[in-house]
């Protein structure tokens, strides 16, 4: 499969189905979708974790109303309805990426840039207008095992297996990628912790974005 495979006629409709009676943990990442890689399935666990957002500070609500359309009858099904929907305000979380490889940082890149382009909406009624956020990206923090002197090189997964395990889980290329020196860089014994500020990572996600359209 592709990165963004779409199955063929005859297929499964997901990559979880397709999976089902799959055993080894390679043949299941290898052969599920890039979406699937990244986001997990019945399956495969993701290599993403998002934190609840939080408001920091006030938020500002409206309450607005609607109704519910029967797909049938074209009819009124329910309503009319109140609901109070959010309509400013900075939510704070975590987005956690864990044993990547870079095109999957790419991806995630892209995806942070859609929703600042309007592009990609989020949650309930993107069709009424809702879901349409920014997102800002304060901080980053990339711990990995890896001498001081490497510390302006980002690596991905596939850097850290030899080639017939790279073979297994079909691992994509570029493995590395040459970064900006972080603004903070920590020894934590056996690995280090980078600290980024915003300049950092958009500097990082423009160099991983080129690791997406490698693969």
């Amino acid at each position: 499969m592709g990165l963004f495979n779409i199955p063929g006629e005859g297929e499964a409709t997901s990559c979880g189905r397709q999976m089902e009676k799959r055993e080894k943990s390679s043949d299941i990442y290898r052969d599920s979708c890039g979406v699937c890689r990244l986001f997990g399935h019945m399956r495969l666990r993701g290599r993403s974790a998002f934190t609840d957002l939080f408001p920091a500070g006030a938020v500002p609500t409206e309450v607005r109303y609607g109704v519910a359309i029967s797909r049938l009858s074209h009819a009124v099904a329910q309503g009319p309805f109140e609901m109070e929907v959010a309509v400013g305000g900075i939510f704070r979380g975590y987005l956690v990426l864990e044993n990547y490889e870079l095109w999957q940082l790419g991806l995630l890149a892209v995806a942070l840039q859609a929703m600042n382009h309007g592009l990609l909406k989020l949650g309930y009624g993107k069709n009424r207008g809702f879901g349409k956020v920014k997102v800002s990206v304060p901080e980053v923090e990339i711990e990995e095992v890896a001498p001081l002197k490497d510390n302006t090189v980002l690596r991905g997964l596939a850097a850290f297996v030899d080639e017939e395990v790279r073979r297994q889980y079909g691992f994509g290329l570029p493995d590395s990628l040459e970064v900006p020196l972080p603004a903070k860089t920590e020894s934590l014994g056996f690995y280090i912790r980078r600290v980024y500020d915003k300049d950092g990572w958009l500097a990082i996600s423009q160099k991983s974005i080129t690791a997406v359209e490698a693969s």
